[in-house]
C-alpha cells in the first residue's frame, strides 16, 4: 500500500515544479519584453531616407497606433529636390507594426515604387532610426540605406508670435501680434481652434479649421482662417510652400494669405507669421 503522507508530499512537490517552470519561461507568451506594451509613435512625423553617397529624400505622415498596429494618413513627399522624380506623388502606408516593445516597421506603397523600413523607437516614441530598402528608380537614392524619423510636436496648445504684412498691405500698421489656441487630431489630421490678432487693420479674431484642401503632415501645415469681420485667409507653412513651417522646437514659420475666392482681379494681402508654443 502506498503511504498517503508520501503521496501528498509528492503532489505538492510536483505542483511547485510546474508553477516554477511557468514562472521561469517554461511556457510560451505573446507579451513583449517584461510585459511592457509597445511604444506608441502616434503623431505627426517627418522621415528621411539617406544612402551612403549623401543622397536623400523626405516623407511625412500622421501615424496612429492601436495595440501594436500602426496606420497612417497624409503621406506626402513635399519639398524633395531634384533628382527626386516620383511625381505626381501619391502613397499609402501598409504593414505598420511595433513589435517587441520598440521595433517599428512598415511599407510605403506608391505607383512608382515601394519603400520598406525597419527601425528602433526611443522610449518616448518620438524618434526612430534604422534602415530602408526600396524598389523603383525615381527616388534619387540607392536602393538601400538609413532611415530616421522624428515626431513633429503636436500643434495642440497656446501659440504666441508676430504677424507682419509683406505685400498689398491695408492702410495702417504692418506688424502686430497673434495668439492662437489649437487642437490636433492624430487620427484625422484635423487642426482646429481660435486666434486673436492685435495691432493690424482688417484682422481681429476668429476661428482656424481644416478645410477640404488643407493638410497636416510633417513640417507642413495648411489651415483655413475665418475672421469675425468676414475676411478669410489661408495659413500655410512648410515644404509645401517653401517656408520652414512647423519645427521640432515647437515653432511655426509660415504665411497668412488673404483669400478672395481665387479671383485674380482682386489683390490680396500677404503676411508672414512667426510663433511658438
Amino acid at each position: 500500500m502506498v503511504d498517503k503522507k508520501c503521496t501528498r508530499i509528492f503532489s505538492a512537490i510536483l505542483l511547485v515544479v510546474i508553477f516554477g517552470l511557468i514562472g521561469c519561461g517554461g511556457g510560451s507568451s505573446t507579451t513583449p519584453s517584461g510585459g511592457k506594451p509597445p511604444i506608441d509613435p502616434s503623431g505627426n512625423w517627418a522621415m528621411k531616407f539617406s544612402d551612403t553617397s549623401g543622397n536623400s529624400f523626405i516623407l511625412s505622415a500622421l501615424f496612429s497606433q492601436t495595440g501594436s498596429v500602426v496606420t497612417a494618413l497624409n503621406v506626402l513627399a513635399a519639398g524633395n529636390p531634384s533628382p527626386f522624380a516620383c511625381v505626381p506623388f501619391s502613397a499609402t502606408f501598409a504593414n505598420g507594426q511595433v513589435l517587441n516593445v520598440d521595433q517599428f516597421s512598415g511599407d510605403v506603397n506608391t505607383a512608382s515604387g515601394n519603400i520598406h523600413f525597419t527601425s528602433t523607437l526611443n522610449t518616448a516614441g518620438t524618434h526612430a532610426a534604422g534602415t530602408y530598402t526600396l524598389t523603383g528608380n525615381c527616388w534619387g537614392t540607392a536602393p538601400s540605406g538609413t532611415f530616421t524619423g522624428d515626431e513633429v510636436p503636436s500643434v495642440a496648445g497656446t501659440w504666441n508670435g508676430t504677424i507682419t504684412c509683406t505685400s498689398n498691405c491695408p492702410a495702417g500698421a504692418t506688424t502686430g501680434t497673434i495668439t492662437a489656441s489649437l487642437n490636433q487630431n492624430d487620427q484625422t489630421g484635423v487642426v482646429a481652434g481660435s486666434y486673436t490678432v492685435t495691432g493690424l487693420p482688417n484682422i481681429g479674431n476668429g476661428n482656424i479649421s481644416t478645410g477640404p484642401n488643407d493638410v497636416l503632415s510633417g513640417f507642413s501645415w495648411q489651415g483655413s482662417v475665418a475672421d469675425s469681420i468676414g475676411n478669410t485667409y489661408a495659413i500655410a507653412g512648410g515644404p509645401l510652400n517653401g517656408t520652414p513651417g512647423l519645427g521640432l522646437d515647437r515653432s511655426f514659420n509660415g504665411l497668412l494669405i488673404e483669400l478672395h475666392d481665387n479671383n485674380p482681379a482682386v489683390t490680396v494681402a500677404r503676411y508672414s507669421i512667426t510663433m511658438s508654443h
